[in-house]
């Protein structure tokens, strides 16, 4: 062993002569003459950092691989969750079973029939500015405004194809909620309300929505009360 060798081999620990140090571990003076002790592969401090990074990047990437693994169960968990309590307003509702009964009933006893899902055979007449559920025997105790379930719109929806566009007077049984004591409703002139859920049997009486008063005599007689 040389001089220069062995102060390499003294100040940097390693074996002279093995090639695990590199060029890189030895003075610039000498990298002429310590050849024999130099290679180009990496030394066994540089390996074991690798190996300490490498396991620290997949300990981190695992970490992420969780969390992000974490985050979509909890969407998940949620979405069958608000899934869950929509079938179950759809069942409560499927379970309400409407009474039948006259609409004149309906508005001379709210206070019995209000919140509760009533099926009613009436008039519908609407237009611009109104859509008023009434029978002519009854029309005197409150005008009747009607409105749609918002969530209810495939069980309605086909019987609307059939309603004159824009304007017009119909008869049908309707299906929903009779509503009494927070009004007034509507644009302010209407003592009940009724919202509607499903309709059924509906006949057009005539494609005008105008007040009944005006409708023509054969129109008239076929309206609720008429």
């Amino acid at each position: 062993m040389d001089l220069q060798a062995a102060i390499v081999n003294t100040k940097y620990g390693i074996e002279a002569g093995s090639k695990q140090i590199s060029k890189r571990s030895v003075p610039e003076e000498w990298q002429g003459s310590c050849s024999t002790v130099a290679s180009d592969q990496p030394t066994q401090i540089d390996t074991q950092r690798s190996i300490n990074t490498c396991r620290r990047c997949h300990t981190r990437n695992m970490a992420c691989s969780k969390q992000q693994l974490y985050f979509f169960s909890a969407c998940f968990v949620f979405f069958l969750w608000a899934s869950d309590i929509g079938h179950g307003k759809d069942k409560q509702r499927s379970k309400q079973v409407a009474t039948p009964i006259t609409y004149c009933d309906t508005v001379n006893d709210s206070k019995k029939y209000d919140g509760k899902e009533v099926s009613v055979r009436a008039t519908y007449r609407y237009g611009f500015e109104w859509q008023e559920l009434f029978c002519l025997d009854c029309r005197k105790v409150g005008k009747t405004w009607l409105e749609f379930d918002d969530d209810a719109v495939a069980q309605y929806k086909a019987a609307l194809k059939k309603f004159p566009k824009h304007q017009g007077t119909v008869n049908a049984v309707f299906t929903g909620t009779f509503e009494s004591s927070k009004g007034p409703y509507g644009d302010g002139g209407y003592r009940f309300k009724f919202v509607v859920r499903a309709i059924s049997n509906a006949e057009v009486v005539s494609k005008s929505g105008w007040d009944p008063e005006h409708l023509p005599s054969n129109s008239r007689k076929k309206v609720c009360g008429g």
